[in-house]
C-alpha cells in the first residue's frame, strides 16, 4: 500500500497546479500558511483531518480526492462520466422499445 502522506503530498501539489493556484493563493483560500503548504508539498507530513478539510476546500475538491491514489481517482472519474451515460442509454433503450411497439405515445 502506498504511503498516505506521500499520496496527500502529490495530490495537493498536482491539484494546486492543475487549478493554476500558487501556494500563496491556496494558503489564502484554505486559511493555512504558505510555509505549511510548502512542507505538505515537499516533505510527507502528518496532516490532520481539519487541515485536510481546509486544503480540500481551498482546492475546491473533496477530502477524498486528496487521499485517493491515482487508480482510485481515475475510477471515481470514470464512474462520474459513465453513470449518467448508462442511465441515458437505459432511457434511450426504453424509448426505442416504445417507438418500436404498436402502442401510441402518451404526452
Amino acid at each position: 500500500m502506498a504511503d498516505i502522506k506521500e499520496i496527500v503530498r502529490k495530490n495537493v501539489r498536482e491539484l494546486r497546479k492543475a487549478k493554476g493556484l500558487s501556494q500563496v493563493e491556496l494558503a489564502k483560500k484554505s486559511g493555512l500558511t504558505v510555509r505549511y503548504l510548502n512542507r505538505v508539498e515537499n516533505q510527507p507530513q502528518n496532516v490532520s483531518i481539519e487541515q485536510l478539510a481546509r486544503l480540500a476546500e481551498g482546492l475546491g475538491v473533496s477530502a477524498c480526492a486528496l487521499i485517493a491514489t491515482k487508480a482510485e481517482a481515475d475510477a471515481a472519474m470514470l464512474e462520474q462520466i459513465l453513470g449518467p451515460l448508462d442511465r441515458a442509454i437505459g432511457e434511450l433503450d426504453a424509448l426505442r422499445g416504445i417507438l418500436q411497439s404498436d402502442r401510441p405515445l402518451q404526452t
